[in-house]
Formats: structure tokens, sequence, C-alpha cells
């Protein structure tokens, strides 16, 4: 690759952002891009927010180097657009996720009766309670916001001319809350609210979104 192109990826780089979400204005935005968000509410507030640049893809999973020349214009065509979404594994920077979509955290977690929030370990973890029941959520309003999420992303993606979007957000690993067995469950949730985006936008988009699935194996579902 040369100088030129990689700044003219890094100069492809834009934000959308749901602007009705609270607090979400360009202030908060440059300071958040820059790393600068708090843990709770402002983090939180990223849920909201999608990431997209030009971003070539020259490195398959096992590590082999897709090999091309500076000449080929297919690296160009490839963006990396950042996974909106919920972060239930448990550490201090995504707390509000923990509380504002499981409904007995208090049960589930050490909590910090100073704070009245689940007790960080290591300055980063919270540790579930010996005999803890599993964790429960509040269904309704995780698959509202993640129906908010993913219609944000896919018009970020119609937006910047995306003609193919490969999701690979339904797995989530640790993310989707396996430590206090609600990963299915969220799993479910979020492969729903893709699915219903795309029944009640499909008209409106000129995508094909592709799921990957376990094993990369992928089914596409044609919204034109």
């Amino acid at each position: 690759m040369t100088v030129e192109e990689i700044l003219k990826w890094q100069q492809s780089y834009k934000v959308y952002a749901d602007k009705d979400i609270k607090g979400m204005d360009k202030e908060f935005l440059q300071r958040a891009l820059q790393g600068q968000s708090k843990y709770g509410e402002e983090a939180f507030r990223m849920k909201f927010v999608v990431r997209i640049s030009t971003c070539p893809i020259l490195m398959e999973f096992d590590a082999r180097i897709i090999s091309r020349v500076t000449q080929e214009k297919w690296p160009h065509r490839i963006k990396l657009v950042s996974v909106t979404g919920i972060d239930f594994a448990g550490r201090i920077h995504d707390v509000d996720d923990i509380c504002t979509y499981v409904t007995n955290w208090k049960d589930v977690y050490e909590i910090d009766l100073n704070l009245d929030l689940p007790r960080v370990y290591g300055k980063r973890d919270f540790r579930r309670k010996a005999n803890a029941p599993q964790g429960k959520l509040d269904k309704d309003r995780l698959l509202t916001d993640l129906i908010r999420m993913a219609r944000l992303r896919l018009r970020a993606c119609e937006y910047e001319r995306v003609q193919v979007v490969v999701e690979t957000g339904i797995g989530l690993g640790v993310f989707a809350g396996t430590t206090i067995g609600i990963d299915e469950t969220v799993r479910s949730l979020s492969a729903s609210a893709i699915r219903q985006v795309l029944e009640e936008d499909g008209p409106t988009h000129r995508l094909t979104v592709a799921i990957a699935r376990k094993g990369f194996q992928c089914f596409r579902v044609e919204s034109s």
C-alpha cells in the first residue's frame, strides 16, 4: 500500500449519530471520538453512533495475506462499519448496559453499597454473586433499542452507497452475557432486530445484507 492510499482511507472516515438521543451533540461526539468518553451514560450514548470508513481487508482470518498491486481498485470498495449493540460482558465501562437492560442486576452481581452499582474488581470487571440467579432482561426495551441501532447502521451504509453489508454482530461473543445466562436471548433479539428493520424498511433500501453465521456461512436477505 502507498502513503497516498492510507491518507485517502483516513479521510473517508465519517460518523453518523442518532440526534434524538439525550446529550448527543457535536461537542460530545468530538470528545468521545478522541477516546475521552466516560463510563456509564456517555459510553451508553455511543451505542447510537456509527463510524464508517474505507478499510481494505488485506488479510484473511487464517492470517494469510491477500496479495494485491497498488493499481487494483477493489480495496477502495471495502468499508469498515462499527457494530452498534449492547455489551453484557460485565465491565465498568458499560455499566449502564447492565443497569438498563438486566432488571435483576442487584441480585446477580456483588454490589458496591457506596455507589449502589456493581462492585468493580481489577479496575474493570464485575463479579457475579455466589449462587446468583440468571439475569432477567427487559426484552421489550432491549429489542426496541437494538432495532434503533440496526436502523441507524443500515441507513449509514445506504448514505455511504454500500451495496453489500456483511452483518457479523449476531454471535456477539462475550458481549452477549454468557456469564449471566442471557446470551441465547440476546442473540435471538439481535437477529430479530435486524430482520424487523429489513422487513419494515426494505422498500427504501438498496442493500444486500449477508448474515454471518457459525462457521462463517452466510445467507442473504435482499431489500430493494
